[in-house]
């Protein structure tokens, strides 16, 4: 990695613990100002970089490859069966093994440079399980989040093929998606906010 792109000092400082901040302070996003304006929204959604370039575009990239190339069909999934449930375990344990252990290769090769706390990751304290933070972070990841990921859309699919709840397709609602479309990063941005909190 080039260290010119890694020099935190230029856009932060440490304090003395060692803890970096950035300068300034995080504006408010153009969705949230008020009083409302449209010019910078718009700006802000189709700008590079922005809401929805790169980022959001590379996830639209992964739902549509998922769906198209990895998801078994409605007619297979109208019955539940173990067979298309493990391939959706397994392809979601792929994707996020993948897409994490990319940013943690990243972050790993950033070393310290715009970590806020500098100290690496916890080992021999009994707060995490197994005395160990990674251990703890991977065994919640794969033993809790990508079973009731996968629990979610295994219901959720099950019900679209059995016509429990109604499937919305581009075909028939494409104002309706094309909506929900736009809408989607400022929807996933809420949810992290009320999360987060």
């Amino acid at each position: 990695m080039d260290e010119k792109n890694l020099n935190d000092e230029q856009f932060g400082t440490r304090d003395k613990r060692g803890h970096w901040k950035p300068f300034g302070s995080i504006p408010i996003n153009p969705p949230y100002v008020i009083p409302f304006k449209p010019i910078k929204l718009f700006k802000y959604y189709f700008k590079y970089p922005g809401m929805m370039f790169p980022w959001t575009f590379i996830f639209i990239l992964i739902t549509i490859a998922t769906y198209f190339f990895l998801t078994p069909s409605l007619e297979t999934m109208k019955t539940l069966e173990i067979s298309w449930i493990a391939f959706i375990l397994f392809r979601n344990a792929v994707i996020l093994l993948v897409w994490t252990g990319f940013f943690h290769l990243r972050l790993k090769n950033q070393g310290t440079s715009f970590k806020y706390n500098p100290r690496p990751l916890e080992t021999n304290n009994p707060t995490f399980l197994f005395n160990n933070q990674t251990k703890d972070n991977l065994f919640y990841t794969f033993c809790s989040a990508i079973p009731l990921w996968t629990a979610y859309e295994v219901i959720t699919f099950w019900a679209f093929a059995n016509q429990i709840i109604p499937y919305v397709s581009w075909e028939m609602y494409p104002i309706y998606c094309c909506i929900l479309f736009f809408l989607v990063p400022f929807i996933r941005d809420a949810h992290f906010y009320v999360t987060h909190r």
